[in-house]
């Protein structure tokens, strides 16, 4: 279930949401997902609020019943992953303030800053040796921070063009229990990442849309970083008809992004096409 009150603390100025969110599942029981946002807005061109929430992840059978033997990293090593049926839920607690000024009619700015606490993350825990066996176990033995930022300039100079211009900075400091023997995983995300988008409204129906996105390598994965260009075409001759091309990663023909969990092979995001034809009614 999922439970919700918005209350106006002062009309125009305060504002403030309570709820929760409360499930029950058959690995870890009641789970409950409360969080609160209070805003203020102390004009028409300001707006700052803050956040804090609770969220889980819950166990899945992969947690729990997971066998899975990877490859072997050298002669009569063969890594094999099991999961465990005392796996626990993670556990994050977030906090997030942020502003939104209206420079202009035409221009507005986002920014949001976040904090965030984890704890019971899931880990792999090497348990012992059996030729050719190396038993792995996942427990919950990862715990950490991440924090950063996000920031967001729209630009509206005339009606029929849109440009939004986005950076996002991300910090990731994790750690493992005094007992535990799994490996740092920071730099399983990336620390930065931008875009520029555009959206066009054309004569007689046309519209265009592109973005064009960065993204920083990741180190540990040996994942290079990367440039990627989405464009969108498409033609509405009437409110409910429309036809529209669509191409994915123009910039090359294939580039990774990001590598198995338990292995290291990186699948090709290749350079994609395709058409769409949507009706309303």
């Amino acid at each position: 279930g999922f439970v919700q009150n918005d209350i106006t603390l002062v009309p125009e100025r305060w504002h403030l949401s309570l709820g929760t969110k409360i499930e029950h599942n058959d690995y870890t029981g009641w789970e409950f997902q409360p969080g609160g946002r209070l805003a203020w807005t102390p004009n028409q061109r300001h707006t700052v609020w803050g956040a804090i929430a609770r969220a889980v992840r819950t166990p899945s059978r992969a947690d729990t019943d997971l066998r899975f033997a990877q490859e072997p990293v050298m002669p009569g090593v063969v890594p094999v992953i099991y999961g465990n049926r005392q796996f626990q839920s993670e556990n994050l607690l977030a906090f997030e303030v942020g502003h939104r000024w209206q420079l202009t009619p035409q221009l507005t700015t986002d920014l949001a800053l976040f904090y965030n606490i984890y704890d019971d993350v899931r880990s792999a825990e090497v348990k012992g040796y059996s030729f050719p066996e190396l038993r792995v176990v996942e427990e919950n033995r990862l715990h950490g921070e991440t924090y950063g930022g996000e920031l967001v300039v729209r630009w509206q100079p005339v009606t029929w063009c849109r440009l939004e211009a986005q950076y996002s900075l991300l910090q990731v400091d994790f750690k493992v229990d005094a007992i535990s023997n799994d490996s740092n995983r920071e730099e399983n995300a990336p620390h930065h990442q931008g875009s520029v988008r555009v959206a066009l409204d054309l004569p007689r129906g046309w519209e265009f849309n592109s973005g064009l996105r960065v993204v920083e390598r990741l180190a540990k994965q040996e994942t290079p970083a990367y440039v990627a260009l989405d464009a969108r075409l498409a033609w509405r001759p009437s409110e409910r008809f429309e036809v529209a091309l669509v191409g994915q990663n123009l910039l090359d023909g294939e580039h990774p992004e990001f590598s198995s969990l338990f292995t290291m092979q990186r699948t090709q995001v290749e350079r994609s096409f395709y058409g769409k034809v949507t009706w309303r009614y």
